[in-house]
């Protein structure tokens, strides 16, 4: 099955559209979790959250013995050890298992804890379970979850991805600032949009900013036509394993400075599972609709690890800066901004390299505006305490997304 591909750089967080993932039919010998059937807006720099969520809620849904479909061996035991885990990091927690996980149980618990999470909170869902992929009337694959009594070839017996990544998280009355799915299932397919700022690691209070904006992820066991494990990986999938490993030990951590974000946990996962797997399966991730620059946090430091990072702070640093911008295909514009939104520096018509030197030490809001409206600009804030140079590549426009309002 082919996927459009989804570009995600760690250091840019820029994504392109994806579409639906399919996946294998289940062989005889190993069980797998699936089954086939043939403008730049300035950001003010004071409004939304500090440092952490009013609340933090998972919704965990695992089933082993399905009705219509093959038993899996370890979907609910991931389930009850990812509640345990995310418990431990501050999480209160509603759960479906087995029979309880009909299709509108399925429903209506994460319609219920979204419409009822606030402004300033997240929520995580996490499914472990059968997935499949169905033609359409117009011969379009969709991928679908399927619920405990789900018929595996009756569409509107299954959960549509298409209504958990669009018309869910687009819902009006979903207040929630952050959220985040994390599908341990065999098809999974991603709906993604580009999100109209991203935030560099360098930015001093760069949890800070990423906490202001709403965010949208999803991460899923697989991609393409991977078969998704049920089993191998010490009583658990690879894919629930190693989002505990991940957590647990801190190893999903990529940049050290002890939080862990959902992009930093699904470039972990796509990474670790790949080799566990020997190369049969690789995690995809991305940013969906209704992103607007934010990222979920699921770790934050403990208070020793604060005083570790409040001790590199101490650090001197420089007073002014130079930003080198290597951008590409076409030409393309420097626009920087202050944090309150404030022009500061422009260079125009660039080529290939270009560069705004000795700006005041800070953090910026920086827009690479490009100069063929066949390909959209790149938004980033970054932190500017020395030579920074960042390597950008613009992407093509697939479709035009509507305007996105003020943050």
């Amino acid at each position: 099955m082919l996927t459009y591909p989804a570009y995600h750089s760690f250091r840019a967080w820029l994504l392109l559209a994806v579409a639906c993932i399919l996946c294998g039919a289940c062989t005889s010998g190993n069980r797998f979790r699936g089954m086939e059937e043939k403008d730049f807006v300035p950001v003010s720099g004071s409004a939304g959250l500090a440092d952490k969520y009013n609340r933090k809620i998972m919704v965990a849904v695992g089933i082993d013995n399905y009705v219509h479909a093959d038993h899996l061996r370890h979907a609910v035991g991931d389930a009850k050890a990812i509640v345990a885990c995310f418990k431990t990091l501050g999480f209160e927690t509603r759960e479906l298992y087995d029979e309880a996980a009909t299709k509108p149980a399925i429903i209506e618990i994460l319609e219920s804890t979204l419409r009822t999470a606030g402004p300033n909170d997240l929520v995580v869902f996490f499914f472990a379970g059968h997935g499949i992929d169905l033609k359409d009337s117009a011969d379009a694959t969709k991928g679908y979850l399927v619920p405990v009594d789900g018929k595996i070839r009756e569409a509107r017996e299954l959960v549509p991805m298409d209504w958990l990544q669009i018309s869910l998280v687009s819902d009006d009355r979903i207040k929630a600032k952050h959220l985040l799915f994390l599908l341990d299932a065999c098809s999974s397919g991603i709906v993604a949009s580009r999100s109209s700022v991203s935030v560099d690691p360098s930015v001093r209070n760069y949890i800070s900013e990423l906490m202001k904006r709403q965010a949208r992820q999803v991460i899923t066991a697989g991609t393409g036509n991977q078969q998704v494990l049920d089993g191998g990986y010490k009583g658990h999938s690879i894919f629930a394993g190693l989002i505990l490993q991940g957590l647990d030990n801190n190893l999903a951590d990529l940049n050290n400075d002890y939080h862990v974000t959902a992009t930093e946990l699904g470039l972990f996962l796509s990474e670790r599972v790949y080799i566990e797997s020997k190369g049969a399966q690789k995690p995809d991730f991305a940013k969906l609709m209704g992103t607007k620059g934010g990222e979920v946090i699921l770790r934050v430091p403990n208070e020793q690890e604060k005083l570790t990072l409040a001790g590199r702070k101490k650090g001197a640093e420089q007073t002014v800066a130079d930003l080198v911008i290597n951008a590409r295909p076409v030409a393309f514009d420097i626009l920087v901004y202050d944090m309150q939104g404030n022009p500061v520096a422009k260079k125009e018509n660039l080529s290939g390299r270009g560069s705004v030197q000795a700006i005041p030490a800070g953090d910026y809001q920086v827009t690479i505006h490009s100069r063929d409206t066949k390909y959209d600009s790149v938004r980033m804030i970054l932190g500017l305490y020395g030579p920074v140079v960042k390597d950008v590549t613009l992407p093509r426009q697939m479709y035009r997304l509507p305007s996105v309002p003020p943050l």
